[in-house]
């Protein structure tokens, strides 16, 4: 981060393997390990930011339960977000700090404060959401953007994905 000062509490960002079963679903032991370890430390006015690549719901439907075990309440006493994991090991043409964020938060505050963390660190576009609901991996929002099946504009879906994973151009289809 370029300038601490700006960062009154520090940030949480769980960055944890979520590898598939054999049923194809993401293992999240890894990430409610990892939200559990955090409620037990948990203080007020931090910002945690799930960045485990996972399906939709993980971070309202998993890891916000368990934070709340710590009495705190979050979106009033701690701010949560999540940013997909975007990165390709050994991409050079796309390096980390190269690579465009999508954040979404539980709540305005939370996509902010996210946003501005990752904006400080990164050189690269970093795109607010409005709500978590927008949680989609990578294969996620193309399939959105091939079927609408999010209510978020064309353009808006094509900048959130990543320029080189852009494979499809928005088209009507007709009935």
């Amino acid at each position: 981060v370029h300038n601490r000062r700006s960062f009154a509490n520090p940030m949480i960002i769980i960055c944890v393997p979520s590898p598939l079963q054999h049923n194809k679903a993401p293992d999240l032991s890894y990430i409610i390990a990892s939200a559990r370890q955090i409620s037990g430390h948990l203080k007020k006015g931090q910002l945690v930011i799930l960045q485990s690549t996972t399906y939709p719901g993980t971070t309202e439907e998993d890891v916000l339960p368990i934070l709340e075990e710590s009495g705190l309440v979050a979106g009033v006493d701690f701010q949560l977000a999540f940013s997909p994991e975007r990165i390709n090991p050994g991409d050079t043409q796309w390096p980390p700090e190269k690579i465009p964020r999508v954040v979404g938060g539980l709540t305005r505050r939370s996509t902010q404060e996210a946003a501005k963390f990752y904006r400080h660190l990164l050189d690269a576009p970093v795109h607010e959401m409005e709500t978590m609901q927008r949680e989609y991996d990578e294969a996620g929002l193309r399939c959105s953007l091939a079927n609408d099946e999010i209510n978020v504009g064309r353009e808006e879906v094509s900048k959130l994905i990543r320029p080189d994973r852009l494979t499809h151009r928005p088209r009507f289809q007709v009935f």
